[in-house]
């Protein structure tokens, strides 16, 4: 990570590594646009944002508990990264107006912390590609067995392949992530692409995870929660494969809520 600034936010777990190319502060007036990355990633992947977002905004890039520079906690669930990301941003950014955006997992944790942020900073979600049932996961869980396989001496991918995927040695379990979206305290967005996840395939790029499944129950369980983005020609990293209008959708947020 080539930023110039690099702060260590102190949890209750740990810490975590929050990146900006310069220095930020709770009480500034300027919006804050802070992405979260996915699993086995890390801040380093989304660094072009800093630019694309350019003035409008201060940009921060946090890593994900045991991603990165941050440590790794004993449990590695969505529940407890959101707790983790959003005390941390309570303490350090509690004066500030934030977009909160996620690609992948991160879009499920900046869900859940949109449901908790009542009187808090985050005034805003974006979710890009968000896991919302973990079952139908054929290819996160090849990625992960992969991983696992290629880095024995890491402890937390296998509680982060349990905790926040279901995924053990035993086999998969079904995790539900529905209930995130009827919780938002704030305006989301949840965007997706076009490339199906199913059925299981020899692929060239990232299948969407966010199907039409989870769009129809979002829609119906939760009517007018969130706006649902379908980006064509796309698949699941549309923070990288869809910037401009990935664009679009974020300062339509930030002059709309933030």
């Amino acid at each position: 990570m080539q930023q110039r600034h690099m702060a260590s936010w102190p949890t209750a777990t740990g810490s975590i590594a929050a990146y900006s190319d310069k220095s930020f502060n709770a009480v500034d007036k300027k919006p804050v646009v802070l992405f979260l990355h996915g699993a086995l990633r890390n801040a380093e992947f989304l660094v072009h944002w800093i630019d694309l977002i350019g003035d409008a905004a201060d940009v921060i890039l946090l890593d994900l508990p045991g991603h990165g520079r941050s440590s790794s906690p004993a449990v590695g669930s969505v529940a407890s990264m959101a707790s983790d990301i959003d005390g941390a941003i309570r303490v350090h950014l509690g004066g500030r107006r934030i977009l909160l955006v996620g690609e992948s997992i991160g879009g499920t944790i900046a869900l859940k912390i949109g449901g908790a942020s009542g009187g808090g900073p985050v005034k805003a979600v974006f979710a890009a590609d968000p896991p919302m049932t973990t079952a139908k996961l054929w290819s996160v869980s090849a990625v992960f067995k992969m991983t696992m396989a290629r880095q024995p001496e890491n402890s937390f991918l296998p509680r982060l392949a349990r905790d926040s995927f279901g995924l053990s040695a035993e086999g998969s379990d079904e995790l539900i992530y529905y209930p995130y979206i009827g919780q938002l305290q704030v305006p989301g967005v949840i965007a997706t692409g076009d490339v199906p996840l199913l059925p299981p395939r020899r692929m060239t790029t990232a299948s969407s995870v966010f199907d039409d499944v989870d769009a129809f129950v979002t829609q119906n369980l939760y009517p007018g929660k969130v706006r649902i983005e379908r980006i064509q020609d796309c698949g699941h990293l549309l923070l990288i494969e869809a910037r401009q209008r990935c664009l679009a959708i974020m300062q339509r947020q930030i002059s709309e809520s933030v």
